[in-house]
């Protein structure tokens, strides 16, 4: 859009952002980050499950990142993997 702007053509431009706003119609909205935190909890809990009740911590980033990442794509969710991240390092952190 901002390259047909700057040329000088409103029309193409117009005809870009109709475009993506039919597109995003059919994207899954991105979540807010309370929701992401109720995935993330869950996913941590799960993990804690099947460790036999010891708490993940920040050495299992990475397992809980996939988990927590596996249960946001199953909620029909889409979120920002920095945001994601930044919520379980802070849950895994905790004691």
């Amino acid at each position: 859009m901002d390259a047909f702007t700057k040329d000088g053509r409103p029309e193409l431009a117009e005809k870009e952002r109709l475009e993506i706003e039919i597109i995003e119609a059919y994207l899954p909205q991105a979540s807010g980050e309370e929701d992401i935190r109720k995935l993330v909890h869950g996913a941590i809990a799960h993990l804690q499950k099947d460790a036999g009740g010891v708490r993940p911590g920040p050495r299992d980033l990475g397992t809980a990142m996939q988990v927590a990442q596996q249960w946001i794509r199953a909620a029909g969710l889409r979120a920002d993997r920095k945001l994601v991240s930044e919520i379980v390092k802070a849950e895994l952190s905790k004691e």
